[in-house]
């Protein structure tokens, strides 16, 4: 009997050296990544989608001028920090423009509020509550950042360092990515609820329309930043549009929402 227990003891170490060399072997990066631009960038691959670049919108409710001002002095410090002014959108316009050597680009722009009407509108855009009562007095306006950067951006490492100024709102995460050869309607939301399926966030609203598909939806590992559409609670947008002429798909990836069209 002994001579038969005895390779049975010998069994689950060698099974278990053996799995630890598997994974010594294994290329670096072959697992599941954890850093948040990463896990977005993995899931994109993983459909097939070539990385295009991504982008960083701030939009923020702030007082003027000392909103606008901090912002100028802050936002480019702390996001493009070796970026240099390299236009204004034009003489006493309150909008300025940020250019990297490796091609990332930074706008600020300045939105004024004027009357009780702007600022519950500006409120509920950049905050997505309900609109609390505005100031007794003194200007306020929308401090709008959109920093772009080519390639696989972090935007996610970014919002992270981002110096704060006094002031509402919310960053947003916006990746790209293009799919070869183009697809409608089943054929795209086929592929906007694999992508969904990568992140690991469940589609709770969906619109296709021909060439386009739009899928929100919740994923808990995705990141606490979430915004209420039509009652439920999402926090990623997944956006496929074709383009026939290109022959290619570009597929949008944006948290908690994507804050323009695309």
């Amino acid at each position: 009997m002994v001579g038969l227990t005895r390779p049975k003891k010998l069994a689950a170490p060698a099974i278990l050296a053996g799995a630890l060399l598997l994974l010594a072997l294994s290329p670096v990066g072959a697992g599941r990544p954890r850093d948040a631009d990463e896990e977005i960038w993995w899931a994109l691959e993983q459909l097939g989608a070539q990385p295009l670049g991504a982008c960083l919108e701030g939009q923020f409710l702030v007082p003027a001028p000392d909103g606008w001002e901090t912002a100028v002095r802050v936002l480019p410090a702390s996001l493009l920090p070796a970026a240099r002014p390299a236009a204004a959108a034009g003489k006493g316009e309150k909008r300025l423009f940020w250019q990297e050597e490796g091609g990332a680009t930074l706008n600020l722009a300045w939105h004024p509020l004027r009357g009780p009407d702007d600022w519950q509108t500006a409120w509920r855009a950049t905050i997505g509550q309900t609109p609390v009562s505005p100031p007794a007095q003194g200007e306020w306006g929308v401090v709008v950042a959109r920093l772009h950067q080519p390639g696989r951006g972090r935007p996610a490492a970014l919002a992270a360092v981002a110096t704060p100024w006094p002031g509402e709102g919310y960053f947003y995460r916006i990746y790209v990515g293009r799919l070869a050869g183009t697809g409608t309607g089943p054929h795209l939301e086929r592929k906007a609820r694999r992508l969904m399926a990568l992140l690991g966030a469940r589609a709770r609203e969906s619109v296709s329309q021909g060439d386009w598909v739009n899928l929100c939806g919740y994923g808990a590992r995705l990141g606490p930043d979430r915004r209420t559409l039509a009652g439920t609670a999402v926090n990623v947008q997944v956006v496929l549009r074709a383009r026939a002429g290109e022959n290619g798909t570009l597929v949008y990836v944006g948290l908690p929402l994507l804050p323009c069209p695309y």
